[in-house]
């Protein structure tokens, strides 16, 4: 694969243009001065295959340059995986993100980074990367841990105000460290120059309270902890984290450390009043959610209702009607034609005694979820012949709306089993974790297209996903032709109702 190229055709990494791109070419020319230096440069193309190594650092690895160069990473790492700090970091280059990260290789500490290897007009082509070997560095810093941990009195090092002072807001101040006018604007000098410069600047809605607490910290001999507001020299008020002990031998004097907490204290309340919008948001969902699941199921209930007083009556009497009829005749072949209509009228009774159930299912107030389900899977055996399993392991009955979402969407499962799975058996899984209602309904039938039956004009589907989805939940369907079809659906329920009540039923696998 050949070398990206800035606009002038040479080999660039970075943005694509001339002013961004670092020149390869001049690398190559640079390499005399690479090979002086505890570093390694290297290009690899789209496949993680090296077109480039350079450096200094090469050596302490056994390594000579380009030595590397036709091997992929994997090769050169001797892993598959892509997980891996050195793989991932070049994938992420290869989608167009630099990428940064220590690795320990052979004994040796190197810093890394990753970028894009782009051409002239801006396509990643590979990535360049170079890593820096750290391992002296690394010693050094040892060594200045431990010469700052000897001379840690020199406290203007410390990203905090550092001070020595008299108890009490009003109490003078003998030392302050630098860091004084970095946080809160004013001169150290100015600071101490004043018999009461931390009582003189405090919130007035906080003088008070600090008093309290350094009181209570002297009575009881404890830390002085204690934030606090401060007026800093141009106006802002910067929130403090005090934090002192006594000077020992000194009581009357505290030493201590002020820190500028204010950005923390922002984003503090900042969460705060995102999480209580996302609180109040969440609660207007799910009230939203309960009334639409409510209105829904008080709309099937006046269906049913229509339908037990129209339909069926009308079915019932029409039935008595030809019982009457049949009584007067005596010609076989009419006597014929009235017991088909018969039958009919029959069967259409049932389908809408059927219906009458699916829409107002009395089990699932009176009994609870599980037993709905059973009494749905006795139908199934009942009218289809196919065998079931059902295995219930909640533990407590769900609360509203989960437990009607969740029925709904089983109820929709089996009557695409009994209508189009040419099914001989069924089972279902029911239980509860994670804060979640968990359902598995699995089929032995003949399966089908997933993707096919996605598309537009599929509602049975596309009703139970908008059923999980608008609960919050999860939908998922897997099913391959001639393989049968699994149907899993999760239901969030925490915050779904009211607190979990007991179970209304209890069973075992049956």
């Amino acid at each position: 694969m050949p070398n990206a190229q800035d606009a002038r055709g040479r080999p660039s990494i970075g943005g694509g243009s001339a002013a961004s791109a670092i020149d390869l070419a001049g690398l190559w020319a640079s390499a005399g001065v690479l090979r002086q230096m505890p570093a390694v440069l290297w290009a690899v193309d789209r496949d993680l295959r090296f077109t480039l190594s350079e450096g200094g650092g090469l050596a302490a690895l056994g390594l000579e340059p380009g030595e590397a160069v036709g091997l992929t990473l994997s090769e050169f790492f001797r892993t598959d995986d892509p997980d891996h700090p050195a793989i991932a970091a070049h994938r992420r280059a290869l989608a167009g993100a630099s990428a940064t990260y220590s690795f320990v290789w052979s004994g040796r500490t190197y810093h890394t980074g990753v970028e894009p290897l782009r051409d002239a007009v801006g396509r990643i082509v590979g990535a360049v990367g170079f890593a820096i070997d750290l391992t002296e560095r690394d010693l050094l810093e040892e060594e200045l841990r431990q010469a700052e941990a000897r001379y840690r009195a020199l406290v203007e090092q410390i990203p905090a105000i550092v001070y020595v002072s008299g108890l009490g807001p009003n109490g003078g101040w003998l030392y302050v460290s630098p860091q004084l006018t970095k946080v809160l604007g004013y001169r150290v000098q100015e600071w101490i120059a004043q018999t009461d410069p931390l009582a003189t600047r405090l919130h007035p809605e906080d003088l008070e309270r600090v008093i309290r607490e350094e009181e209570r910290c002297r009575e009881q001999g404890l830390p002085f902890v204690c934030e606090y507001r401060v007026r800093a020299a141009d106006g802002r008020w910067v929130w403090i984290r005090d934090e002192a002990v006594p000077v020992p031998h000194v009581p009357e004097l505290r030493q201590g450390l002020m820190f500028d907490v204010t950005a923390h204290r922002r984003g503090v309340e900042a969460h705060r009043k995102a999480l209580e919008t996302l609180r109040k948001v969440d609660r207007q969902r799910r009230e939203l959610l309960a009334r639409l699941v409510a209105a829904r199921e008080e709309e099937q209930r006046r269906i049913a209702g229509d339908v037990h007083d129209g339909p069926v009556q009308l079915m019932t009497t029409i039935g008595l009607r030809l019982e009457v009829l049949r009584s007067k005749l005596a010609d076989p072949e009419a006597l014929g034609i009235v017991d088909e209509i018969a039958s009919i009228v029959e069967r259409g009774t049932r389908e809408l005694r059927r219906l009458i159930f699916e829409l107002v299912p009395p089990t699932l107030d009176t009994e609870g979820l599980a037993a709905a389900i059973r009494e749905l899977l006795e139908r199934l055996v009942e009218d289809n012949g196919i065998a079931t399993r059902f295995h219930d392991a909640l533990e407590t009955e769900p609360p509203e709306p989960a437990r009607t979402v969740c029925f709904r969407i089983v109820q929709e499962a089996l009557r695409n089993v009994r209508k189009h799975a040419e099914a001989d058996s069924v089972e279902i899984l029911l239980a509860s974790s994670d804060g979640e209602l968990h359902a598995t309904i699995r089929d032995d039938g003949r399966g089908f297209d997933v993707a096919a039956a996605v598309q537009p004009g599929h509602y049975g589907l596309a009703g139970m996903r908008d059923r999980a989805t608008n609960a919050g939940g999860r939908f998922e369907v897997e099913s391959t032709p001639g393989r049968g079809t699994t149907v899993e659906v999760w239901i969030p329920l925490a915050g779904a109702g009211p607190d979990e009540v007991p179970r209304m039923s209890e069973g075992a696998p049956t």
